[in-house]
């Protein structure tokens, strides 16, 4: 029977819950940091397997290096087991999305900030409008970041963000 290893390279354990009609239902821990396999499934629902494990966010192993704006952590491969230094790529992807995740919400803030600040009827009462961000728990051996803020004062009402 073909095997589907599916790493898991976020910090969030997964279950991965799969029925067809003709399958009845299994599920599958995907503790953090760790790799199965799922093996007992007859070869022609192989690719029905990966299509669910795709609604979920999973990518192949090849798509690792493409910095898909969609990873959420999980790697599938038929062929071979995910090696280390794999793992250790798929994690640093996860922590850049979330890392730019945050920039976008910490500058959706500002802005909504500036726009209570600043009402369109009236004098602008601050020249521009500084937010500063800074994170809660550090990551274990890192320093705490942070993040400032300017919304510019003569910056187009409908300027638009870039949404990722």
């Amino acid at each position: 029977m073909p095997k589907i290893y599916v790493a898991n390279t976020s910090r969030q354990n997964w279950i991965f819950n799969y029925r067809s009609k003709k399958v009845p239902l299994f599920t599958k821990d995907i503790p953090s940091g760790q790799q199965v396999s799922i093996d007992h499934l007859p070869p022609e629902f192989v690719d029905d397997v990966i299509k669910s494990l795709r609604r979920l966010g999973a990518i192949h192993r090849d798509e690792l290096s493409q910095h898909s704006k969609h990873y959420h952590g999980l790697v599938y491969s038929t062929d071979k087991p995910l090696q280390i230094d794999q793992f250790h790529y798929g994690l640093d992807e996860v922590i850049d999305q979330a890392e730019s995740r945050s920039v976008v919400e910490a500058t959706k803030a500002a802005m909504a900030a500036d726009v209570i600040l600043n009402p369109r009827n009236r004098d602008r009462m601050t020249g521009a409008t500084e937010a500063e961000f800074e994170e809660e728990v550090p990551m274990r051996g890192k320093k705490k970041k942070t993040m400032r803020i300017t919304v510019d004062p003569e910056a187009g009402r409908g300027d638009k963000l870039p949404l990722q």
